[in-house]
């Protein structure tokens, strides 16, 4: 079967990138011909399939001289608590003296308990770190991989492929002169029930070669801090977007000499989140979408081959934007760990690798989110004393303090309206691989891009034949005949 990416009529929606809901149906039976079709009775259902992604012409294919390394992490017991981060150390093999590079990974899932794999994630440590004092277990009160490990270089997310082929001619690099000796590989337990948990086995497998590609991959991750500043939404909030920043400033300094090449982008929230895009502005002006999935589905996390490959440069901005939805919900909700607590990230693999480049989140100035909470105060009426502190954990004890109180009367409209407002115009702080103590206001954009509709080029290109077989019958076969009805 082949259809058009858009048809341009008003009986057929266009397919986008990302991961829409297909609706499908299908019969018992091929048709004999000449008979009805058969009903399908229960064979239907809805499904989100990524309708549009790279073409098997750009993907890696399997080199004669392959050789496999898995990363294991076997018989883990999970305590009764509704989330769990697990982390294993592991040192690269010291026979890898040449430096390999991964043209394909696979994350082979447990048996047991699967159910409850939210995302495994793989981190690169530091140069020079070899997991001294490294002890494996509860990842957030591991002071090493706090300190040493936080670069994401590899992931997989609930519903997503479970398989990863790099593109041609790009290769993750391992071993030799790699600028990390140490990896940390993060299993996130999901136990709503807050059961005894137990996962037999995750294994990270690597397919790699000692031929190098052209093109070395790094991973470069947008988005928001994922806390409380980060993020806090209101509940019953039908639509709260909020947008984060990776500033001109940081990409001036980063990409100087080079621009980068994203070739794939893996989006990613929790429950709440409803589509994430990242915007390119150049020299002030939007191009465009980087990666945009505005069917977001946190049951459906694929990371997304970008074809064509996409450009940034020094005198980019990236704007990346999540979408969230509490309208079910009673309570705030905080960027955080859990599950139930909300994120927002792209990960970005692009080439040339760049070794001082790893991340760039920003999150609310926190001296906005006091003026927020004061003039919510003059409705809503709590403790405003614990504002008065320039120390920001301190601050956002007081915060989520006022947060509860502000949830004896959640269905204010006041409360909804003045988080939106917040949202648009609160001034951020961000972090560039290194923590920036300024702040800066948001990028206001002087235009917004707009892509070119082909459907309206073909509506003239169809009105233009059109008069040419009116008035010039001899000439108009210079264009091919087309079925799209165009309004007057």
């Amino acid at each position: 079967m082949v259809k058009s990416i858009n048809l341009c009529d008003e009986e057929d929606l266009k397919i986008d990138s990302g991961s829409p809901n297909i609706i499908f149906s299908y019969g018992e039976n091929d048709p004999q011909p000449g008979r009805d079709i058969t009903y399908h009775g229960t064979n239907r259902g809805t499904v989100k399939i990524n309708l549009i992604s790279s073409t098997d012409e750009i993907v890696s294919s399997p080199e004669p001289d392959t050789e496999i390394i898995d990363f294991d992490v076997k018989n883990v017991i999970f305590p009764k608590v509704d989330t769990t981060y697990f982390c294993k150390g592991f040192q690269i093999p010291k026979n890898l003296t040449q430096k390999r590079h991964v043209y394909k990974y696979e994350f082979i899932l447990p048996k047991i308990n699967y159910k409850n794999m939210h995302h495994a994630l793989l981190y690169e440590c530091r140069p020079g770190y070899l997991g001294e004092s490294f002890q494996d277990g509860d990842c957030y009160t591991n002071e090493q991989k706090g300190r040493f490990c936080q670069a994401i270089s590899i992931g997989w997310a609930v519903g997503g492929q479970t398989t990863f082929l790099y593109p041609k001619d790009t290769g993750y690099p391992i071993g030799g002169d790699t600028d990390y000796s140490y990896i940390v590989l993060e299993l996130h337990y999901d136990n709503p029930e807050m059961a005894l948990g137990y996962v037999d086995k995750v294994t990270l497998r690597y397919y790699m070669t000692k031929n190098l590609r052209k093109n070395e991959l790094g991973i470069l991750t947008v988005g928001s801090d994922s806390s409380p500043f980060g993020i806090a939404i209101p509940p019953y909030m039908e639509k709260q977007s909020i947008k984060t920043y990776c500033f001109n400033d940081c990409l001036n300094r980063k990409l100087s000499t080079q621009s980068i090449t994203v070739v794939s982008s893996l989006p990613h929230t929790h429950l709440t989140g409803q589509a994430v895009s990242t915007k390119i502005i150049r020299n002030g002006k939007d191009i465009g979408y980087l990666f945009r999935n505005k069917y977001y589905d946190f049951n459906y996390q694929n990371t997304y081959l970008l074809n064509p490959f996409v450009q940034v440069t020094k005198d980019d901005e990236l704007i990346t934007e999540c979408v969230y939805s509490t309208k079910d919900r009673t309570k705030f909700t905080y960027g955080g760990m859990k599950t139930t607590q909300e994120m927002c990230y792209q990960f970005l693999t692009y080439f040339p690798r760049r070794n001082d480049f790893k991340g760039c989140v920003s999150f609310p100035a926190f001296e906005d989110f006091g003026n927020l909470l004061l003039e919510l105060n003059k409705t809503e009426n709590f403790d405003i004393s614990s504002f008065n502190t320039k120390d920001q954990s301190e601050f956002v004890q007081a915060f989520i303090k006022a947060a509860i109180a502000l949830e004896k009367n959640p269905n204010t409209e006041n409360i909804r309206k003045q988080f939106s407002k917040f949202y648009d115009n609160t001034r951020v702080r961000y972090i560039c691989n290194e923590y920036d103590e300024r702040i800066y206001n948001q990028t206001k954009l002087t235009n917004e891009y707009i892509e070119a509709d082909p459907c309206k080029t073909q509506c003239i290109l169809k009105l233009i034949q059109n008069h040419d077989q009116k008035y010039y019958p001899k000439m108009s076969t210079k264009m091919a005949s087309s079925n799209l009805a165009c309004k007057s």
